[in-house]
């Protein structure tokens, strides 16, 4: 059996075999309605700089963390490609693989511009890596030339389908700072509320929610939902000798470069790209970046995902020990209404 994975914006999916997590739902308020984000602001935001994502508020001042094939069509216009030595990617031999690779002095002279609101960038302030595999043939390059493929990911090229897919951004202008209409109905205001990271290792089959923007209208949703709002899921960690659909060799064989990688049953959709992975104390513990086994309209899947472990460490390493403190223990403070959102989602 192939491993198929998929950073959550394939338009192609396959049938497998059902982790049994538990699918999205809309997250229900004390009256048994769909909670209002709109007036409880929601420490997750759907974001769009090419692609629809999901990112999570670490702090009311505009922090927040994605992944960075969210921002890749940013980061495009300030990389260059490289070509891979070694590797032929046409039948005439005269056209090589290549990677693109970041060339800026400083992180703090990439801007992005939301696509999706008027007047609101963000500055780049830690990437979990300056290079990456494109990839519309990443898989084509790990299967032809899997020993030059490997030694990339050592040399920290993983910053797309891989541990290096995180991104750390500070909103730098935000007009109007008023509840702003997104695209697809969607409403946040500014200053947002805020998720705290947990500082606590991960551990096997400890349980877990999800919270995310899926882009799609499933079929099996049952409850009416506010149009492109937040969905809530719950599952487990998974183990690698454990999974249901891959046999262990497959996983090492695969993910063998990236021993960190974690997996859940936690359900993922086009769009869950950049949402958290949340401890039973409402704690961010993961940072979801792909699904391993893509599925159909009515099948469940399971998520791959960064620690806050290895996200802590290159922030430590990029920002210093004293901003990683501060994320950790001061920028975050649960306002009213992430406490209301948190009671409620660790009922479910």
């Amino acid at each position: 059996m192939k491993i198929f994975l998929c950073y959550l914006l394939c338009a192609t999916f396959i049938s497998i075999t059902p982790l049994h997590a538990r699918e999205f739902e809309t997250l229900l308020d004390e009256n048994g309605k769909a909670f209002d984000f709109v007036t409880n602001k929601s420490p997750i935001i759907r974001i769009n700089f090419g692609i629809s994502c999901t990112a999570t508020w670490l702090s009311p001042d505009g922090l927040m963390l994605t992944n960075i094939h969210c921002i890749e069509s940013c980061l495009y216009m300030y990389a260059e490609k490289e070509d891979i030595p070694g590797t032929v990617m046409d039948s005439n031999g005269n056209k090589p693989y290549y990677i693109y690779r970041l060339k800026v002095n400083s992180l703090s002279d990439i801007q992005c511009e939301f696509n999706n609101v008027m007047g609101l960038e963000a500055q780049i302030l830690s990437l979990g890596a300056h290079a990456w595999i494109p990839p519309e043939f990443k898989a084509s390059l790990r299967e032809n030339y899997r020993e030059i493929h490997d030694k990339l990911l050592q040399e920290g090229v993983n910053g797309i389908n891989g541990l290096g897919d995180f991104a750390l951004l500070k909103i730098v202008r935000t007009s109007p700072v008023q509840p702003i209409n997104l695209s697809r109905g969607i409403y946040f205001s500014y200053p947002p509320s805020c998720l705290k990271l947990s500082q606590t290792p991960i551990a096997p089959e400890q349980e877990v929610r999800g919270l995310s923007y899926p882009d799609i209208e499933r079929p099996k949703f049952k409850i009416e939902r506010q149009i492109y709002s937040p969905m809530v899921s719950k599952g487990i960690f998974i183990k690698r000798d454990k999974h249901p659909i891959f046999s262990f060799q497959e996983i090492e064989d695969y993910f063998g470069s990236d021993k960190e990688t974690i997996f859940s049953s936690v359900d993922a959709e086009s769009g869950s790209s950049g949402s958290p992975l949340l401890d039973n104390n409402g704690d961010v513990l993961a940072l979801v970046y792909a699904t391993l086994a893509p599925r159909d309209a009515y099948l469940e899947g399971g998520t791959i995902a960064i620690p806050m472990e290895t996200i802590l460490r290159k922030f430590n390493k990029d920002l210093g020990e004293d901003f990683v403190f501060n994320l950790l223990n001061n920028s975050c403070t649960h306002s009213d209404d992430t406490d209301k959102l948190l009671k409620l989602l660790l009922k479910i």
